[in-house]
Order: C-alpha cells, then structure tokens, then sequence
C-alpha cells in the first residue's frame, strides 16, 4: 500500500506541480515564468543519497524542480512528502539535510515546503536551529498539513492542487464513524462530490488521469463491492485512462526497483571480489616466498582456477539473487494488486511463464494450508 501511495503522490505532483506552485504562493505568476516549462531533478536528487540506505524511503515522496523566474534566472523547488504520515522527531534534521547537501553539492539556493499527511493537526516545527559557543544555524522552510486545511475553502478553490489535497483529506474522512458500511457509505458520497467537480472543469487530459488515478487509489473502500461501485461511475465519466495510468506507473516503478537492485549487486559484487583478492594474494605470497620458483607453475594454476571459479561462482550467485527478487517482486503484486499474469510479466520485465510458475506454487501453498488448517480444527 505504502508503495502505491508513493507512487500515486508521484504521478499527480508532477502533472500538477504549477497549480501547487500558485497554491502555496499566489503570486507565483508574477515571479515565475511557467512559459518555460518545469524540469524534475530526478538525477540530481538521487545523488544526494547515492550509497545510503534511507531508512525513511518507503515512506518519503521527495520532488526537486527546476523553474524560472520572470527574469530568466533559474530557481529550484524541493517538495518533500511523508506519504504515510509517521512523522519523525528529526524532521527538521532531515529538512535541513536536504538544504546543505544541494548547497554543497550543486551551490543552489531552494524553496523548500513539506507536506504532512498525518492525520492529527498537531504543529510541526518549521525551522532547524543549532548553536554552540557563538556560533549558530537558522533554517526555516514551509509546512503545509493537509489534515488543517478547511474543506469548504478548498472546494471554493479553482486550483486544481485543492482537489489534489480534498482527495488526501479523504483519508481521515469517516474516522468518527464506527460501523463499517456506514463509513463505506460516507466515502461513496465524499467520492462522488469530488468526481462530479472533476468532471464539470475543463481539465487537460494528462492531469485528468493523474487526478482520477489518485481519487480511485488513494484511499480504497473496506468493502470491495464499493470499489467496484465507484469504478462502474468512472467508466461512465468522459475522463478515461486511469487503468493506463496506474499500468504505467507500475511498470516505471518496477522499472525503478530492478535498476537498483542490479546497481546493488554490482556493488556487492565488486566489494566481495576485492576483499577475496586481498586475503587470497597475502596468502599466495607467502606460499610463493616459502617455496620460491618450485611451485610457480602450481600456483599459476591455482590462481586461474580460483579467478574461473570465482568469476562463475559470483556469477551464478547474482542469477540466483536476481531470480529470488523477481519471485518475491512477483509475489507481492499477484497478493497485492489485480493484474494479470500478462500484466505482471511486461511490468517485470520476465518471461510469461515463470509469472505463471510463481502463481500456481502460492495457489499450491495456499491450498495446503487450508488443508492443514481444516485438519487440525
């Protein structure tokens, strides 16, 4: 769910990222000059954190832009995203990390703002300070909290972000009702007002899809007969294409995790060859320098042999990774999504069959399990 989420923000940031400009600053279009257009630093922002494991990932939404400013000068816009809400006492840390480490790396100032999706309305520091011995540090950046906004002052808005947070704000809607269909019910409804706004403005059909996939997956009913219900409405709407939204999506993100997962194994890869290296040459010449020339032929052939079989060993090793990743890859999105086999198979990027394969064994361990269940009640 985490992961969809991410790449629903994803999505409808980057088709909406001008209309949260002029949301957050309603003078943007006096500063800004939108006639250029907007570039994501995708690249750059990832090579912020190119070794770290960021422990934080699976549940950040980061987007750096580059924008002009009416007098040509080129500006850039950071929008971080906690996209499941779990607010973090280093938040400012991390806020300020992302200032120095652009400034360092690439010397650009940034307008920097962050959205919290929590669904409290508890304030959150908006500065990082630090100070010691006259020496001090005063960060401050912009926090906007979607569980704060007004409901009816963003339905007044003709800005298309205001849905995009009307929508995020459906997240919290129904909490205070404690029977199921009832809250089901309420969220029909709530989904429907936001439907019919969409389909009354004349919107430009990328940001149609990106609004609609992000109103339909955002937050799902408890009852997946309303999912259903709520689809049928869609279909029958003139804003098509969310299926081919979502299907893209997920083949980009898939894309995504399996070039990091073959940059990692290179990584480890060349990490384990080295030090192999090490400790076996420190032991070869120390053979070698016990016995002299006697046994350079033997050790010549020892050291071919060893490099063969250590270049088919890793070999071997990294096949068998890449193949126990795209099982469990596999796995979660045959558990976790509607697609088919087909589906699964492009957005992977692996034969047909070994989706197939993969499907048949959990439907096997499913049934087993059942079958043991039975037995022993």
């Amino acid at each position: 769910m985490a992961q969809q989420e991410d790449t629903l923000w994803k999505g409808v940031l980057e088709e909406v990222f001008e209309d949260f400009i002029r949301f957050l600053h309603p003078q943007a279009d006096n500063i800004f000059d939108f006639t250029r257009g907007i570039t994501f630093l995708d690249k750059e922002l990832s090579q912020l954190y190119p070794d770290e494991k960021n422990r934080y990932s699976s549940r950040l939404v980061d987007k750096l832009a580059k924008i002009y400013t009416r007098d040509g000068k080129e500006e850039w816009v950071l929008i971080h995203v906690e996209v499941q809400g779990a607010f973090e006492k280093d938040f400012a840390l991390r806020m300020f990390t992302y200032y120095y480490r652009i400034l360092d790396k690439y010397q650009r100032r940034i307008s920097a703002c962050a959205i919290l999706t929590e669904p409290i309305q508890k304030a959150r520091p908006d500065t990082y300070e630090q100070e010691f011995m006259g020496t001090s540090v005063r960060y401050q950046f912009k926090v906007y909290k979607i569980a704060e906004q007004d409901e009816k002052e963003l339905q007044a808005s003709d800005n298309l972000f205001a849905l995009v947070v009307l929508i995020a704000k459906s997240k919290f809607f129904g909490r205070h009702i404690s029977n199921e269909t009832e809250r089901d019910k309420a969220l029909l409804a709530f989904k429907r007002e936001l439907l019919t706004e969409l389909r009354r403005r004349a919107i430009p059909e990328n940001k149609t899809k990106a609004l609609m996939a992000f109103l339909r997956n955002y937050i799902a009913f408890e009852n997946e007969e309303n999912n259903k219900i709520f689809d049928n409405e869609i279909k029958k709407s003139k804003t098509m294409g969310v299926d081919d939204f979502i299907r893209e999506s997920f083949r980009l993100e898939a894309i995504r995790v399996k070039r990091k997962m073959r940059k990692e194994a290179r990584a480890e890869g060349r990490k384990e060859g080295r030090e192999e290296g090490r400790v076996e040459g420190r032991e070869e010449g120390r053979e070698e320098g016990r016995v002299e020339g006697r046994v350079e032929g033997r050790v010549e052939g020892r050291e071919e042999g060893r490099e063969e079989g250590r270049v088919e060993g890793r070999e071997e090793g990294r096949e068998e990774g890449r193949r126990a990743r795209d099982i469990v890859h596999v796995r979660n999105l045959l558990a976790a999504t509607d697609h088919s086999d087909e589906m699964i198979a492009e957005l992977m990027e692996v034969p047909l069959g070994f989706v197939r394969d993969v499907h048949k064994d959990m439907k096997e361990k499913s049934k087993t399990n059942h079958h043991n269940s039975e037995a022993a009640s």
